[in-house]
């Protein structure tokens, strides 16, 4: 049975920056993002402070087997004068 995870721990955050590595392994086009990059972009990166993001993973049988993120980009709605979500990170 697959159960999702909102990401909460240093651990967490982890899994979630390492799991395309084993999802694509096997894909000779595949080209990994810097872990420091990631990290920074989920943690610290300067969107944060106008906007938010929360991350999830999917599990199954206490395997990660998916992620995404949840974003709400509040500049982009004030700008355009919308209420708009958006995902990312979708493997």
């Amino acid at each position: 049975m697959i159960t999702i995870k909102q990401v909460s721990t240093k651990k967490e955050l982890s899994r979630f920056i390492d799991f395309p590595h084993e999802l694509y392994k096997n894909d000779p086009n595949y080209v990994p993002e810097l872990f420091i990059a990631q990290k920074d972009l989920l943690t610290t990166h300067p969107f944060h402070k106008h906007s938010s993001l929360q991350t999830f993973l999917a599990f199954d049988e206490g395997i990660v087997v998916g992620r995404i993120a949840a974003i709400l980009n509040n500049n982009h709605n004030i700008f355009n004068k919308v209420n708009d979500g958006f995902f990312g990170f979708f493997d």
